[in-house]
C-alpha cells in the first residue's frame, strides 16, 4: 500500500457505511470517447482536472483509475482504449522502468491495431527530484502537460495558462499546510 503525501489534504466525501474497495479493479471516474488518460494516486486528479480541460476544446476524455498495479486490471485498460483509440499514461516516477512502461508494453501486445496514433507517456524526466520549489514546478507531470499531449493528439495548437484559464500560484512539492505528517 503506497498512499502520495499530495493526497492528504484532499478533502470530499467519505461514506459512513463501511466499504471495500477492491483489489485489482480499476475505476472510470470519469467517462469519455476520445481519449484515455490513465492515472493512479495524485496523477488521477491531475487527469481529472485535464479531463475537465480538455472538455472545453470538445475533447471528451476518459479517465481510468487504476487503483491497484499488482494485479494490473488489464481488460479495463484494453475495453477504454478501444473505445477511444487514443491514450495517455500518467506516472508519478521517473520514465524509464516504471509502471507506465508496462503498461504501454500491454497495450502494444493487445491493443496497437486500434490506436488511432502513437500512445502518450508523462513522467517525471529521468534526473534527480529537486530540491528547489522554482524547479519542481518543471519536474512534476501536471494537468496542463496532459491537455498539451491531448491537444496535440488531436492536432490542436498550444495554449498559454491564460487561455487555458491555469494561473498557477503554489509551488509543487510544498506539503499542505493542514498535514501534520511525519516528514
Amino acid at each position: 500500500f503506497i498512499e502520495h503525501r499530495w493526497l492528504h489534504g484532499i478533502k470530499g466525501f467519505v461514506a459512513e457505511e463501511a466499504y471495500a474497495v477492491p483489489i485489482g479493479e480499476a475505476k472510470k471516474t470519469r467517462e469519455g470517447k476520445d481519449v484515455t488518460i490513465i492515472a493512479s494516486s495524485y496523477m488521477t486528479l491531475e487527469a481529472s482536472r485535464a479531463a475537465e480541460l480538455l472538455s472545453h476544446d470538445d475533447i471528451d476524455a476518459e479517465v481510468l483509475d487504476l487503483r491497484t498495479i499488482k494485479p494490473l486490471d488489464e481488460s479495463a485498460i484494453i475495453r477504454s482504449i478501444e473505445k477511444t483509440h487514443r491514450v495517455i499514461v500518467v506516472e508519478d516516477a521517473w520514465q524509464s522502468f516504471g509502471v507506465s512502461a508496462e503498461i504501454l508494453a500491454l497495450i502494444s501486445k493487445k491493443s496497437w491495431g486500434t490506436l488511432k496514433c502513437a500512445p502518450c507517456r508523462l513522467t517525471f524526466p529521468d534526473v534527480p527530484t529537486p530540491t528547489s520549489w522554482a524547479l519542481a514546478n518543471h519536474y512534476y507531470p501536471k494537468a496542463r502537460d496532459i491537455v498539451d499531449s491531448a491537444r496535440t493528439m488531436f492536432g490542436l495548437p498550444l495554449l498559454s495558462d491564460k487561455e487555458l484559464g491555469i494561473f498557477p500560484d503554489t509551488p509543487m512539492d510544498v506539503p499542505d499546510k493542514t498535514f501534520k505528517g511525519p516528514f
